[in-house]
């Protein structure tokens, strides 16, 4: 297996790869899936012998997006199969988290997710409300939320704040995005 930049064909060293059975047995997927491994410095990997049967990769490497390969079956007369996997560059959302009178709310979990290909990623917001999220893909419709909690004293409840979804598509990889001040509202 190769990994390589999608813009320029570099290759990517230190991406973690995990195969994957493309068709999970109820019950079983974890005992096929095989521990990370990491590629060299010409973004290769090799892994085998491996049971001959319909395989997916994922992979990570830092500063790009995850991403994911079809699902590869090797031929019964097939010794080998040689696989690329492209990565682009991360895109980065950040903002800072408010309640509705503009206080900064510390400790903001922020989440995005979509796609078929892509799982979601989460982010901490600071003591300020400020907070980043990395890693996102481009060209996937994605949704953005966050949540907060305030505790306001031992005997009291605590409280929960929400943002409303928002609808998210970087154009290109590599994209940042600021969404300023999020307001969340007090559920």
């Amino acid at each position: 297996m190769t990994v390589r930049t999608r813009r320029g064909a570099r290759p990517v060293r230190g991406a973690e790869v995990v195969a994957t059975p493309a068709k999970d047995p109820p019950g079983r997927a974890r005992e096929f899936q095989f521990s990370i491994h990491k590629t060299d410095a010409a973004g290769t990997i090799r892994l085998g012998p491996v049971p001959r049967e319909a395989y997916r990769f994922s992979c990570r490497a830092e500063e790009f997006a995850p991403a994911r390969s079809t699902d590869v079956s090797p031929a019964p007369d097939q010794p080998e199969v040689s696989i690329t996997v492209e990565l682009d560059e991360e895109c980065r959302l950040r903002g800072i988290a408010v309640d509705e009178e503009g206080n900064p709310l510390a400790g903001t979990r922020a989440l995005v997710r979509g796609g078929a290909s892509y799982l979601g990623e989460g982010g901490r917001g600071d003591d300020k409300g400020s907070f980043e999220i990395s890693g996102l893909p481009a060209g996937v419709d994605l949704e953005f939320s966050t949540n907060a909690f305030r505790y306001p004293g031992p005997d009291l409840p605590r409280m929960e704040y929400r943002s409303d979804p928002v609808q998210i598509r970087f154009s290109t990889p590599g994209e940042a995005r600021d969404l300023g001040r999020v307001v969340l509202r007090r559920k």
